[in-house]
């Protein structure tokens, strides 16, 4: 009897070993479409994309279920340069679908901020971090720019806990992602010259600090620690 299409794709995820998506990001769709394909025969075009991302696969599979998922002379190592699995091996956090702290857009990043929980629609979220360390943090962002370089670079993924503007009181020195009329600001907070401002300090010295009024916080969270995935 031949396997049903939402059997073969959660075969193929066991033996990648990867996550639908991880799956989908590399074929650059959502997970929602991953899902949508589970419940048809495969399209030709959806079969080219395939194996396109995962050349070992073997077409006649996809199309009819039969033989094996893979070509007899490919190994399923080869599905990741050697550079690729050292990364692997090196990340020391595990990662768990719709578990954990999620990884969220940049366009997202306003809003969470606001929100008393992370409003993303789950196939806008890049990743999910389960990380002890950072249990208590409510979602993770990546950093962009570097005025907080050496300490945050390009790229760095920071664990966030929101912030409540009610009764605000900082932690002066302490990294904070800010929400602003100049849009969302990563910066250590520092007093400013009266109690309507705060001093926003990179750590890059070649932006120089300045101030905002307390009134044009819009959100704000405190960064709990840096992952670091080189």
């Amino acid at each position: 009897m031949q396997k049903s299409t939402g059997t073969m794709i959660d075969s193929l995820l066991e033996v990648l070993n990867i996550s639908q998506l991880e799956f989908a990001n590399k074929l650059n769709v959502t997970s929602g479409a991953v899902t949508n394909w589970k419940k048809r025969k495969l399209g030709i075009n959806v079969i080219n994309k395939i194996v396109k991302s995962y050349p070992q696969v073997s077409r006649e599979w996809l199309m009819t279920g039969k033989g094996q998922p893979f070509m007899a002379n490919r190994m399923v190592d080869e599905l990741f340069s050697k550079e690729e699995n050292k990364k692997a091996k090196d990340i020391t956090f595990s990662r768990q679908s719709k578990q954990g702290i999620p990884l969220i857009p940049t366009a997202a990043m306003a809003g969470a901020l606001k929100c008393e929980s992370v409003s993303v629609e789950g196939r806008d979220i890049e990743e999910w971090y389960v990380v002890p360390a950072f249990k208590k943090s409510d979602f993770c962002i990546r950093v962009e720019g570097n005025s907080m370089e050496p300490r945050y670079c390009r790229g760095d993924i920071i664990a966030c806990t929101r912030v409540p503007l009610t009764d605000l009181w900082f932690q002066w020195g302490k990294v904070y992602v800010v929400d602003t009329c100049q849009g969302v600001l990563v910066k250590h907070v520092e007093q400013g010259s009266d109690n309507e401002h705060i001093k926003m300090v990179s750590e890059n010295p070649e932006y120089k600090p300045f101030e905002i009024p307390t009134s044009e916080l819009y959100g704000l969270a405190i960064v709990n620690g840096l992952i670091r995935v080189e």
